[in-house]
């Protein structure tokens, strides 16, 4: 029979209270009338050997030792058992701040220069104390690597050592190397330390060996990337050759301005970011010309909240506190709510045939999650404009063209009035705008939006190969030939141009 750590409590306290005077343990086990499995259960409860070191973890209770070695156990009176709570609730309580003052000192510093990003620090902070990974989605230019960065310094290594932080940005051509290191020209010739030939990599420097990592637009890595990140995340171990290797990895910060495309066995490896965040650019004119008048010079933090970073032994310290924590009823109401508004729900009624359930019911895609959470935040916030882009990005990946295009129009809508001077979102826009118009037909409207585009950007590729593909649907051979062979003269490995002209 299982029981929790109250319950267990609740029944030891019952029986010293009909029990005259002092008691020996072997006498209170004896009276719970429970058998040795019930007592190694309760006692791996407790993370004890003995049914002796429960009764010293129970405040209520007071432990004494004779001259002979014989220990008993009574409980404390009423009076002082309410000034040991006390004291222990005061002490708790004055812990409890020092580490919030800490942990609120630490962050303000890592935020100083870091404009609407609050929110995003608090959570990757979070993160990487509690050893989870966080992805954050945006669009290029939205801070997400100085967020990586900043996060990094929050932690020290262990000795005289320095703290080890990787980052790369990946893109379809990444190989495994550019992530986990070079292959051992000297393990495969046999000169390595085993005397053998064998595939090793030398990951000194690289993410095996990381602290802290950051890895930009993660889901355009290969398979081979993308698979042994993983088993890294899962296990904090990397295969390298024969051996094992502890991966020292705190927090994998991951980005992308899209989420995982569906059908390429992405799913496993996006719910191991536990916290997933949009993150847009800056919307308050004051602090958008505050971050412009800023200092550029390299962050630095001063001595004195140097003295704040964490170090692994607290974390470790902390990880075990962690484990020790109890949830109060009203949290576990909490909870209990939240994982009833996350359920999903197309489940069928016990008994009762799936085929009954009304359509509707159907469980929510990523991108369809993506446009909900969306929503919800721009009925408080109706006037970001990022917000928006991702909204009709998802709405467009869902195939729902009129709905993306609407939200696309609103975003050039506040982008115009933000006058903004940065010319890639507005490009960004006129993209995606054309994009939807072209599924919709409209080749005129769409051929307006991607010839604005291409004046604020002449040589974007992705634009031109859309000029092309719009010539493609109106029957216009020679002009989209003319587009891709443009597209090749930038990118003369473009696959999509390669394939049109036949190459």
């Amino acid at each position: 029979m299982s029981y929790t750590k109250d319950e267990v409590i609740a029944k030891i306290i019952a029986v010293l209270k009909n029990c005259d005077g002092k008691r020996n343990p072997s006498v209170i086990m004896q009276k719970l009338n429970w058998n040795k499995d019930t007592i190694s259960e309760i006692c791996a409860l407790f993370n004890v050997g003995k049914f002796s070191e429960i009764l010293s973890q129970i405040p209520q209770i007071k432990m004494e030792k004779t001259e002979h070695g014989t220990t008993y156990v009574q409980l404390v009176p009423d009076t002082e058992h309410t000034q040991l709570n006390a004291k222990q609730e005061e002490s708790q309580m004055a812990e409890t701040t020092k580490h919030h003052d800490r942990i609120a000192t630490l962050k303000n510093a890592l935020g100083e220069g870091l404009y609407e990003k609050d929110e995003a620090l608090r959570l990757a902070l979070l993160a990487a104390i509690a050893g989870e990974s966080i992805f954050f989605l945006g669009a290029p230019g939205c801070a997400k690597s100085m967020l990586a960065r900043r996060i990094a310094k929050a932690f020290k290594a262990d000795g005289d050592g320095s703290l080890q932080y990787f980052e790369t940005l990946l893109n379809q051509f990444s190989t495994p190397e550019d992530v986990f290191g070079n292959i051992s020209l000297k393990a495969l010739n046999g000169e390595g330390e085993s005397g053998k030939e064998e595939y090793r990599r030398l990951t000194e420097n690289m993410l095996p060996e990381a602290d802290i990592a950051f890895l930009d637009e993660i889901w355009k890595a290969s398979p081979a990337i993308l698979n042994t990140l993983l088993t890294i995340i899962n296990e904090r171990k990397f295969h390298n050759g024969s051996k094992v290797q502890d991966v020292p990895l705190k927090a994998l910060l991951a980005a992308s301005n899209e989420l995982p495309a569906k059908n390429r066995g992405l799913d496993a490896l996006y719910d191991r970011f536990i916290i997933r965040l949009p993150i847009g650019f800056i919307q308050n004119e004051d602090s958008f010309f505050d971050m412009v008048e800023g200092s550029s010079s390299e962050f630095e933090l001063s001595d004195e909240i140097k003295k704040l970073q964490i170090s692994n032994a607290e974390l470790e310290d902390w990880k075990t506190q962690i484990d020790a924590v109890q949830l109060s009823e009203e949290a576990r109401e909490v909870i209990s709510a939240i994982r009833k508004e996350l359920t999903p729900q197309n489940e069928p009624a016990q008994n009762e045939p799936a085929q009954n359930k009304p359509a509707q019911n159907k469980p929510l895609s990523e991108e369809e999650k993506a446009a909900e959470s969306i929503k919800l935040f721009l009925r408080k916030n109706p006037k970001v404009w990022n917000a928006w882009f991702l909204l009709g990005w998802a709405l467009r990946r869902m195939g729902r063209w009129e709905d993306a295009r609407s939200s696309f129009l609103k975003t050039f809508e506040l982008l115009e009035n933000s006058e903004i001077s940065d010319k890639e979102p507005l490009c960004n826009v006129y993209n995606e705008l054309a994009i939807c118009l072209m599924e919709l037909k409209l080749f005129g409207e769409a051929e307006k939006y991607l010839i604005n585009a291409l004046s604020l950007d002449s040589e974007n590729i992705k634009i031109i190969s859309n000029l092309g593909t719009l010539a493609l649907k109106q029957g216009k051979q020679e002009e989209a030939e003319a587009f891709f062979r443009t597209v090749l003269e930038i990118n003369p490995d473009d696959k999509i141009a390669l394939s049109v002209l036949g190459k």
